[in-house]
């Protein structure tokens, strides 16, 4: 029976295979093609090496590279491959990317264009598009290796230049009530480790709402004053003037963490493979920023009431004919950029027959780099007591255009309202003195009374008397002890900083890795190396209780020495994180793997976190 079962089970594990080997090539071939070309990063500096790919999503031939004229090539074209094969409702997809990289070497100034490349799918021959990549001038280093730590680091060799934030304008002048873009923007030519703590302006006279940034925001490349700087957004916001003046922005202040080389002082040329790192801190403000606020024109007209910007209106009625005490929706819509959140309800004269509501304002406003661009709605619900023929007067709605520099009054048409009585007998009672949703016609919304015989029982169950009623009792003081000691000791564990350090290294370490292997999906090498360093040195930090920008090679043997870590053990686990400093700042190493760096820091990671135990 045993030697049946295991015959029918490697029949359908063959015959899946012969399934999946089936659909497999009609999978792959059911995508367009597309050959693209990208460079990172798009903005380097003389003598700086960056990387040039071109991909394909099926297998092609004969591929011809541009000339790559301007530049030097390092390497290339290296090949690489990968597949993903995704399984929806039953439904098979699979992907596949052929790679041609290049390295490449910046050796003079000015903006270059790369060609395009050509490849062959299938006999049928496909281009990339052009790529431009602007070379600046390169210049050495701000921040050279110190000789050693201190007690107290400071940054040394920094100049003002190298590290600072700005926050800027779209524009310095702009009229009361019209809206301006500020930009806090961080600039560096450092090696930035993270930010601490920061103050923003108070943009006192403004009203401020905040523009919505990626959730995961890197530093991009930016040429300012002819220099190559590492540049992040902190935040922009939509600003809207009060009042009229010169207001003036304040200050931002920010705690940036830098990471600098502490070099061994011995004069070889191993030097720059061997060196420590160290975490410095340095606080930089921007310059007070002032926008002159013009005040709007005189002699606005009547209807204005503080609205500017650019817009456009419509109103409209739900109905022109209507049953006596039946309700009638006025829409007034407004749509464009500008102050559109402050705008009041405008004034609407009914007649004297109509029974009105407070109107109902539906809002749908987004905060962008052009603005605060949307709809505001507003809903008058109106119910005519008389039969007659009425007439709803044109509405009239002003606003001041920036842009014109002038008041613009929009009026809308007129509505003709036909009302006819209700027919004899009819009940239309209606329910007054709420909003628009709750006004419903008696006969409509009421749920009769069931009639005819309801069978009803009376419970004579009492739980008071009973044996578990009086269990109870005892059970909740049992539980509310367990709460208050469980309480107690995760309050000890929270005040033991050190404690908690110590649990929490293994996992932000691994969430560290996860980064990383991320990154490397997405051949993001730099990052790549960067992640798993940071994680290596922050596993340390914690697990030893060694603040991060005291940590270094010597005393992170010293203090694992003290835990009997294995010599070996140690110095591997370090050798680790210098191989990924050379990835980082020198191009490949020993381990020119970086899948192979991936598995070792995760396996260094683990076999640190069972010794130290």
């Amino acid at each position: 029976m045993q030697e049946l079962f295991n015959r029918c089970n490697r029949i359908g594990m063959l015959a899946g295979m012969l399934l999946i080997a089936g659909i497999w090539p009609l999978a792959g071939f059911a995508q367009e093609v597309e050959f693209r070309a990208s460079a990172s990063p798009r903005v380097v500096e003389t003598g700086e090496r960056f990387r040039v790919s071109f991909s394909v999503n099926a297998e092609g031939e004969n591929f011809e590279a541009p000339s790559f004229e301007h530049f030097a090539i390092l390497s290339g074209p290296n090949m690489s491959t990968s597949t993903s094969v995704q399984i929806i409702n039953g439904q098979m997809t699979r992907t596949v990317s052929y790679s041609y990289n290049f390295v490449l070497q910046a050796v003079e100034e000015g903006t270059f264009t790369i060609g395009k490349a050509r490849v062959e799918v299938e006999g049928k021959s496909y281009e990339t598009e052009e790529i431009t990549v602007e070379v600046v001038k390169g210049s050495a280093p701000s921040a050279p290796a110190t000789p050693a730590p201190s007690a107290t680091p400071e940054i040394s060799g920094v100049k003002d230049e190298d590290l600072f934030v700005q926050v800027i304008t779209d524009r310095k002048e702009v009229y009361q009530g019209e809206h301006l873009i500020a930009t806090v923007k961080l600039f560096t030519r450092l090696d930035l480790s993270g930010i601490g703590d920061r103050k923003f302006p108070s943009f006192s006279g403004f009203l401020q709402q905040d523009i919505e940034l990626p959730d995961q925001n890197y530093l991009q490349r930016e040429v300012v004053n002819g220099k190559v700087y590492g540049t992040l957004v902190l935040r922009q916001i939509v600003l809207i003037p009060q009042r009229s003046g010169t207001l003036t922005i304040n200050p931002m202040e920010l705690e940036c963490h830098v990471r600098q080389r502490v070099s061994r002082g011995t004069g070889s040329i191993f030097d720059d493979f061997f060196d420590s790192f160290r975490t410095v801190t340095r606080t930089v403000s921007s310059d007070p920023l002032q926008i002159r606020v013009k005040p709007l024109p005189d002699e606005a007209p009547a209807s204005f009431e503080g609205l500017v910007g650019r817009y456009t209106l419509d109103a409209s009625v739900d109905r022109e004919e209507v049953v006596a005490d039946e309700a009638v929706t006025f829409t007034l819509k407004v749509t464009g950029t500008g102050n559109l959140k402050l705008m009041s309800p405008p004034a609407v004269n009914l007649p004297p027959d109509f029974e009105t509501y407070d109107p109902r304002v539906t809002m749908d406003i987004n905060h962008t780099v052009s603005g605060s661009k949307g709809t505001k709605s507003f809903e008058y619900l109106m119910v005519p007591r008389s039969p007659g023929a009425y007439r709803i007067p044109p509405v009239e709605v002003s606003y001041f255009d920036p842009e014109k520099e002038q008041y613009v009054t929009w009026e809308s048409p007129a509505f003709n309202l036909k009302v006819v009585p209700r027919e004899p007998g009819e009940e239309g009672t209606v329910v007054t003195g709420f909003g628009k949703e709750d006004i419903r016609f008696i006969g409509k919304d009421i749920r009769f009374i069931k009639t005819g015989d309801i069978p009803l029982r009376q419970d004579t169950k009492n739980p008071v008397g009973q044996v578990w009623f009086y269990l109870t009792y005892p059970l909740v003081i049992l539980v509310f002890m367990a709460v208050l000691l469980l309480r107690k000791r995760r309050t000890e564990m929270m005040r033991n900083t050190e404690l908690m350090r110590n649990r929490r290294a293994s996992r932000q370490a691994r969430k560290r890795l996860k980064l990383a292997a991320d990154a490397l999906k997405k051949q993001q090498l730099d990052r790549f190396y960067e992640e798993v360093s940071r994680a290596c040195w922050g596993y340390l930090s914690d697990k030893l209780s060694i603040p991060l920008a005291e940590l270094n090679r010597d005393n992170a043997l010293a203090a694992l020495a003290l835990h009997e870590i294995p010599g070996e053990l140690a110095g591997e686990y370090l050798d680790t994180i210098d191989h990924c400093e050379q990835a980082r700042y020198a191009g490949k190493t020993a381990l020119d793997d970086p899948g192979q760096v991936y598995r070792k820091a995760m396996k260094l990671i683990t076999a640190l976190e069972q010794n130290l135990k």
